[in-house]
């Protein structure tokens, strides 16, 4: 699908239904004559989140916030990004490990201090994606997923605010089994505690709850996305048939 703007516009489509879409090409990411459309490992092109310390550069995939893919489109003459993170078999229970480490500067720190001092003002309010809350804290959301949703969601508000790519809007598109049920249980306990006081949901429906505004993150089970998705019409009917080969879960 990297070379594929059609295929990528087809297999969105129920994202945003009754809307044009197109994909546009990455800068950087392909050449003039091979230009590419879908970019895997996305951190953005900024130290949006203090990740990267000193003279250090954002590595795609490692040691920072990054989304599985991203791609640029437009969608009824405004661009905007989606960045795209996927599930298959992954579940979660126990908290973020919290052990000391050496810091760059000498010092020692717990994980837990580090990340509370990067991610500091960035998540709440008006300077964050997550509606102002007294019920919990970024140290309640230090479990997976959450934590995970956490650091995407900011990067997702970063990119936006900064204009990046000249996206007006950036949202989140996440893809998981209906089938994997014990990824879709809510792990944070204070979160679990506040879910249960409120309808049944699931960790995906329960963090876009929390979200000021909830068009920034979309949902959608694997098996029906891709089940929708004409294979045969883009030549990737072989590609299909491995899917559905690995993952026998999957409708269609």
């Amino acid at each position: 699908m990297q070379t594929r703007p059609d295929a990528i516009a087809a297999l969105l489509a129920p994202v945003f239904p009754g809307k044009k879409i197109t994909a546009l090409p990455i800068d950087g990411e392909g050449t003039l004559d091979n230009p590419c459309y879908l970019a895997f490992e996305w951190t953005g092109r900024g130290n949006y989140l203090n990740e990267a310390v000193g003279t250090a550069v954002l590595q795609r995939g490692a040691n920072s916030t990054s989304v599985d893919a991203m791609v640029l489109l437009d969608i009824d003459g405004q661009r905007e990004i989606v960045l795209i993170e996927w599930k298959y078999t992954e579940s979660y229970g126990a908290p973020l490990s919290d052990k000391t480490r050496l810091q760059d500067n000498g010092t020692t720190a717990s994980s837990n201090s580090v990340r509370l001092s990067r991610y500091d003002g960035k998540l709440f309010g008006d300077n964050g994606p997550l509606k102002c809350n007294d019920g919990f804290g970024m140290k309640d959301l230090f479990w997976e997923p959450f934590y995970q949703f956490a650091r995407q969601q900011m990067l997702a508000f970063q990119l936006e605010l900064h204009g990046e790519e000249g996206a007006k809007r950036v949202s989140i598109l996440h893809l998981a089994p209906a089938e994997n049920v014990a990824f879709q249980r809510i792990t944070a306990p204070t979160l679990k505690c506040l879910a249960q006081k409120s309808n049944d949901y699931t960790a995906c429906t329960y963090w876009k709850s929390l979200l000021t505004n909830a068009d920034r993150f979309e949902t959608r089970h694997i098996e029906e996305l891709f089940a929708a998705f004409p294979a045969e019409t883009f030549g990737m009917g072989e590609w299909a048939k491995y899917i559905v080969g690995r993952y026998g879960w999957r409708a269609g």
